[in-house]
């Protein structure tokens, strides 16, 4: 090799470091794209309650004992609807396939008259289970109601109810909070009754579905 070839060959020295800086700048990249994914969200849903007022932001909402989510708002409508909530649920990402349309949303009176407040998820025996999708609006009911199985005739009820008062003040003369709540509780008996008549199955044999994944904290 020429003097000259020696001087515009690149040494080995070189040639490694500019393959380490090359693969550090591979590593680097990728792990920045990781780093971009989102996390996953939770899924957001509304449940209409009839006489729970002391649910609260920050109650959990429990399926078979397990904390799977949490109440994160909790809404008061006023005059005539007073008595009902439209409350706001978060379930946690990782539990969100544990989710059917026909399962029941149920608080106890007798607990939460001693601070024990929470929703408790609790099963239905149904031939096929529809999963719950984002927005999608239930109707609570009372734990009694449901050992009793009374809940599917007392979520009739609250929508005749909802609807009745809801015809009689549709809405007020003022603008304002009463406005909106009465806006928003129509919307809410719409897509209810519209996700009732879309998930109608007969119920027969249970289907177990998923199984429960356990948040660590």
């Amino acid at each position: 090799m020429t003097r000259m070839e020696s001087i515009l060959a690149p040494s080995s020295t070189a040639y490694h470091k500019d393959a380490l800086l090359t693969l550090a700048f591979v590593l680097f990249a990728g792990l920045g794209l990781q780093g971009c994914h989102h996390p996953p969200e939770p899924l957001v849903i509304t449940v209409l309650f009839y006489n729970a007022p002391a649910l609260a932001p920050g109650d959990p909402v429990v399926y078979k004992s397990v904390r799977i989510g949490e109440i994160t708002q909790v809404d008061a409508p006023k005059g005539p609807l007073s008595r009902h909530r439209i409350v706001e649920v978060h379930i946690d990402p990782e539990n969100t396939a544990l989710m059917y349309r026909q399962m029941a949303f149920t608080v106890d009176t007798i607990r939460l008259l001693k601070g024990q407040h929470k929703i408790v998820l609790m099963d239905r025996v149904v031939s096929s289970r529809i999963p719950v999708r984002e927005g999608d609006v239930f109707i609570g009911t009372t734990y009694v109601q449901y050992v009793f199985g009374q809940a599917n005739d007392f979520a009739i009820d609250v929508v005749q109810q909802l609807k009745r008062l809801l015809d009689v003040h549709p809405i007020p003369g003022a603008a304002g909070a009463p406005r909106r709540d009465n806006q928003r509780l129509d919307m809410l008996l719409e897509r209810y009754l519209k996700q009732m008549q879309d998930s109608a199955v007969p119920d027969s044999a249970a289907d177990p579905g998923p199984s429960l994944r356990i948040r660590v904290n």
